[in-house]
């Protein structure tokens, strides 16, 4: 089953970089919207968010098909190159949705939180979406979910691990539906 996902993931990724030779369209995402988050961000918020014309859109569940962590200034994500930081300016003008995310529970371990994001920096991806408890790679909500989980007591009740082909999993999207349930506030939505 793992090589047949990484197979999978392989071919979705060459589909993409053949169709990426198009021309794309220009992101959604406007200075208005970028000068309104930064107003509005703090550390620690996550990032969930999505563009159009990605291939993947295809193939993961839900709506947001992305998710990373903000920190002083940088976007902390896992990404099909590896888990890398971005300058926040950089990385939200290349996303035609974005909505900022804040945990309701306090932060009670910062700095374990952001040890771990820049521990992982380098890391390969996590071409198995079916398990969450990898340590050596990390896909984009794994990474999101185990950075709340070292910044804050208890958070792994928080948000639910859904059973999906067998084993448990989080996406960018279950954290999105987390804000109807009360875990999250909305601090923002730029579509």
């Amino acid at each position: 089953m793992k090589k047949v996902g990484h197979f999978l993931l392989e071919l979705m990724v060459l589909i993409e970089r053949f169709f990426s030779i198009f021309k794309k369209p220009d992101c959604k995402i406007t200075g208005y919207d970028f000068v309104t988050a930064l107003a509005n961000i703090k550390d620690g918020d996550l990032l969930c968010c999505r563009t159009d014309y990605e291939f993947s859109n295809l193939f993961l569940p839900g709506w947001y098909e992305h998710i990373a962590v903000f920190y002083d200034g940088w976007v902390y994500e896992a990404t099909t190159e590896q888990v890398r930081k971005v300058m926040f300016a950089e990385w939200m003008f290349k996303k035609d949705h974005v909505a900022i995310l804040r945990p309701v529970k306090p932060f009670t371990n910062m700095k374990d939180g952001v040890w771990f994001l820049n521990q992982c920096l380098g890391d390969p991806y996590n071409y198995n979406f079916f398990a969450v408890n990898t340590t050596k790679s990390w896909f984009c909500s794994e990474y999101a979910y185990k950075f709340l989980c070292a910044s804050i007591d208890g958070f792994a009740k928080t948000v639910e691990l859904r059973l999906r082909y067998g084993h448990e999993t989080v996406s960018p999207n279950d954290f999105r539906q987390a804000v109807e349930s009360g875990k999250f506030n909305l601090i923002g939505e730029f579509k």
